[in-house]
């Protein structure tokens, strides 16, 4: 397969937060700038509706209104002029007209706008038919150039225009309409609040929404992780259990000729002869003990658990490896172990984990260097630790040292550290390695109390 032909991974959690974080903090802006559009326009409605108000019932309360019926009528005008004399003293307003319905300018705070008509004017044509209509929009600097602003507070960043209609109280017909120009300050410092607790709540709710999402993201690329992992580790348990099978039927033979082949040299008249072949059916009833113990690793099904003394089992394992540290020049040691100590594990299988743990130690050791067993309790569990002076592991290693298949011994399999890991969880324990380069690496195999 060609490198071009090879299906790179998809990053889940990688590709989620670029996505979500783009698409969360575009939703959170639009929700911010329309939420703070439709409350800045409610606002200035309600703004609108106080003034309307005010004109309605002080304005045109007391007789002001009858000029607007008959304009011949001297008191009325009089009343009238008074009136609307208060618009000039209200804070906030640059200018307001009063319009006929044939769109004449009958008062106004600019005396020069008095007589004219403004025919081309959509929002006045609207309030003549008896709407009340609100146009807001933001103060820009050509805005607070005109003459018109001139005194204009710096702390006013909207301007208003309210175009009020003035109506009949018997007949409900529209009179006149009243244009207000304001830029109201205090109505600019509650806006401006409530855009920034609009985008306060806007950002923390997607900040929130993003990091809930993508811990569950996490979470979801993790199962997922775990189960591929899963999957993994049955299809290698199966092959596992395919080249156990073909080893044992391999090795059993020749085993079996070599030790018929030792047996007869037992009755030797050389002592030396003798002894070799003592040794020579020793080893090979180990080897066959190792086969045995690999097909059943290797077999699908729970193992053989029941109570053991674990202090025992780590003596006769330090004793049966003694003797091959001693060849190869180090020393193997068994630190002081509690009087009692109980698991509830399948003896066979430790045993062949420890074993493995035990050869992977010599072998990681130059001459002269100590390997030392250790047993100690933590929170209701035993934890056996064996710690080799070799040359250690280096991080990338680390991360590989439990896929099967992968070893850094010419001869290996790379089957040992993988299996031993799936015999120890199978018992309900934790097997972990912690290594220093240059310093040894320590093998710590936790199991729980009996």
């Amino acid at each position: 397969m060609t490198p071009s032909n090879l299906v790179r991974p998809f990053r889940l959690i990688r590709w989620f937060a670029a996505i979500s974080a783009v698409v969360i903090g575009i939703t959170a802006t639009v929700l911010t700038l329309v939420l703070s559009s439709f409350m800045t326009d409610e606002l200035f409605k309600r703004e609108a509706q106080l003034s309307s108000d005010f004109i309605e019932k002080i304005v045109f309360g007391d007789g002001a209104r009858d000029y607007l019926r008959d304009p011949d009528n001297a008191e009325a005008g009089r009343i009238f002029n008074s009136k609307l004399s208060e618009l000039t003293r209200l804070q906030e307003v640059f200018y307001a007209n009063v319009y006929t319905k044939d769109f004449k300018v009958l008062w106004s705070t600019n005396k020069e706008s008095i007589g004219q008509r403004f025919t081309d004017n959509h929002e006045l044509e609207d309030a003549l038919k008896g709407e009340t209509i609100v146009e807001w929009g933001r103060l820009t600097p050509s805005e607070r150039s005109k003459a018109e602003h001139k005194g204009l507070s710096d702390s006013a960043s909207f301007f208003v225009e309210v175009y009020i209609p003035i109506k009949d109280e018997d007949s409900g017909q529209v009179l006149a309409a009243v244009e207000l120009y304001k830029a109201p300050v205090a109505l600019t410092l509650s806006v401006n609040e409530v855009r920034l607790r609009v985008a306060v709540m806007a950002a923390a709710s997607g900040l929130a929404l993003y990091l809930s999402l993508f811990w569950l993201i996490r979470r979801a690329d993790a199962t997922m992780t775990q189960q591929q992992q899963r999957l993994r580790d049955v299809e290698t348990q199966a092959l596992i259990g395919e080249m156990s099978a073909s080893v044992a039927h391999n090795i059993r033979n020749p085993l079996s000729s070599i030790r018929s082949s030792a047996e007869l040299n037992l009755i030797s008249s050389d002592p030396m002869v003798a002894e070799s072949a003592q040794d020579i059916i020793r080893e090979v009833d180990r080897i066959s003990v190792r086969v045995t113990d690999m097909l059943r690793v290797s077999r699908q099904g729970a193992p053989t658990i029941h109570a053991l003394d674990l202090p025992a089992l780590l003596k006769d394992c330090v004793s049966e490896h003694g003797e091959s540290f001693r060849r190869r020049g180090q020393s193997l040691s068994l630190n002081e172990c509690p009087s009692i100590a109980t698991v509830v594990s399948d003896e066979s299988l430790l045993m062949q984990v420890m074993h493995r743990v035990l050869s992977n130690a010599s072998e990681a050791m130059p001459n002269q260097r100590a390997c030392v067993v250790s047993l100690t309790e933590r929170a209701q569990r035993w934890i056996v630790s064996v710690r080799d002076q070799g040359h250690g592991i280096d991080n990338d290693t680390m991360q590989q040292l439990f896929r099967p298949f992968f070893t850094t011994k010419p001869q290996g399999l790379g089957l040992g550290l993988a299996m031993s890991r799936r015999i120890i969880e199978s018992m309900g324990g934790e097997l972990a390695l912690h290594s220093t380069p240059g310093l040894g690496t320590t093998v710590s195999i936790t199991l729980p109390k009996g």
